[in-house]
């Protein structure tokens, strides 16, 4: 059988009238940390929740506080590790989402931090020529066909520069004409909450390499299965997990998703 999980409650479930609205609620830490649960699960390596920030994170947080100019914040940002400014963008995005100009300066010359980019919509926006104009995100054609985790030959140049696998899009619009210009070398992908509808069927072609894919919150899932209907789940032959909380999952949707496989792919809703 598909693995599905289903959002539950220890009693019955609440009445809709006692449940806050829709607008406050995607505004809450909570609901943000839920909304990136699936492919941002640990917001960092080095700090848990119920835990004090180790130190490397207040050090971060007193960065990011600091009233300093543009041009200060980009140049101090540049001498972050990558890995810590992933860390810090993760947590920001639940506690407090940062404005573009920050969250732009944390992203090296590559648009990334760590491979990952991740856009909270409530203070920042993914631009639309983002992936064609002032970064690096052209792969070999040899290497789009890799699988995750394959990497490329040791003598090759740039091997310490790898292509963008990550991209998270929370509550933030994304254009068709970026969509059409997708790095093909994701991994990675969760378009939650988005206000407008994108064109799913064309992701299978232009990010073939994607393992998990996000696509819970969205209204216009909510009521019909048609969009995901229309997808080519075939293309995705990586896939391991999908996300569809607060969508319309019905079993010929799960039947068509998983045609074909030898393992089923596990469905969070």
């Amino acid at each position: 059988m598909p693995a599905i999980s289903h959002t539950s409650y220890s009693g019955p479930a609440p009445p809709k009238s006692w449940r806050p609205s829709l607008e406050n609620v995607y505004q809450t830490a909570e609901w943000r940390a839920q909304a990136l649960s699936l492919a941002a699960p640990h917001p960092s390596n080095y700090v848990a929740y119920s835990r004090v920030p180790s130190l490397a994170l207040l050090c971060l947080q007193m960065i990011l506080s600091d009233q300093t100019s543009n041009s200060q914040f980009r140049e101090i940002a540049r001498h972050i590790p990558a890995h810590l400014r992933r860390d810090i963008i993760r947590y920001c995005a639940i506690y407090s989402p940062l404005p573009s100009w920050k969250l732009y300066a944390l992203y090296d010359s590559q648009g990334s931090a760590d491979h990952e980019i991740l856009i909270m919509g409530e203070s920042a926006s993914l631009r639309d020529n983002y992936f064609i104009t002032g970064t690096k995100w052209a792969a070999d054609a040899d290497d789009v066909g890799q699988a995750p985790g394959v990497e490329s030959d040791w003598e090759s140049e740039g091997l310490s520069e790898k292509p963008l696998q990550s991209l998270i899009l929370v509550s933030t619009r994304l254009s068709y004409s970026t969509l059409l210009t997708l790095p093909p070398t994701l991994t990675r992908m969760a378009l939650i909450n988005l206000p407008e509808s994108v064109a799913l069927y064309r992701l299978p072609k232009i990010c073939p390499l994607l393992v998990l894919l996000d696509l819970s919150y969205n209204q216009w899932l909510k009521d019909s299965t048609g969009p995901l209907t229309k997808v080519d789940w075939s293309r995705w032959s990586h896939l391991e997990l999908l996300g569809l909380k607060d969508c319309a999952v019905s079993q010929q949707l799960v039947a068509r998703i998983n045609q074909g496989r030898w393992d089923d792919v596990k469905i969070v809703i």
